[in-house]
């Protein structure tokens, strides 16, 4: 599943009055990034072009990417304009709650989520288990790497009283 994230939307909405705009983004983009990479979300957080000062450790990584508008133009009118141009794609769904925005997003043939679901789903899904945790790892201990050694000696002693 891919997810395009409307980052204003999900910022104000989660912050609820008062905010400093500049670290309340970074914390989201940092919140997003870690979560993202853990449950192996691909996904993108678009914000207006004009604002770009979020440090560069924070703007990408494996499954997760911030994406900046040109200058002049808003999130709503890249996320069409983007839209527009692609296939339709069930694995591709839209994170916002604005109504305006969803219907057009609708109307084009993609799905939406609003942002009180995607993070709900964050936090209620499970961390997958990478291949090396899936593997069971077996690592002898001490005491039965000497009990083991003692087995081998004895019907290695065994053996040779019988030549």
């Amino acid at each position: 599943m891919r997810y395009l994230i409307d980052g204003y939307n999900l910022l104000f909405r989660l912050t609820e009055g008062d905010i400093s705009i500049t670290s309340d983004r970074e914390e989201l983009i940092s919140f997003l990034k870690h979560h993202t990479e853990i449950f192996h979300l691909e996904c993108s957080i678009a914000f207006e072009g004009r604002e770009r000062e979020v440090p560069s450790t924070l703007q990408s990584g494996i499954y997760f990417n911030v994406i900046y508008t040109p200058d002049g133009q808003s999130v709503d009118d890249y996320i069409i304009e983007l839209l527009s141009y692609k296939k339709r794609s069930p694995d591709l769904t839209i994170v916002t709650s604005d109504k305006k925005l969803a219907n057009e997003i609708h109307f084009l043939g993609f799905k939406t989520l609003p942002v009180e679901n995607f993070i709900n789903r964050l936090l209620k899904k499970k961390k997958k288990p990478s291949s090396q945790e899936s593997k069971h790892s077996f690592e002898e201990t001490t005491s039965n790497l000497k009990r083991l050694e003692k087995i081998f000696k004895e019907r290695l002693r065994f053996l040779n009283r019988d030549d």
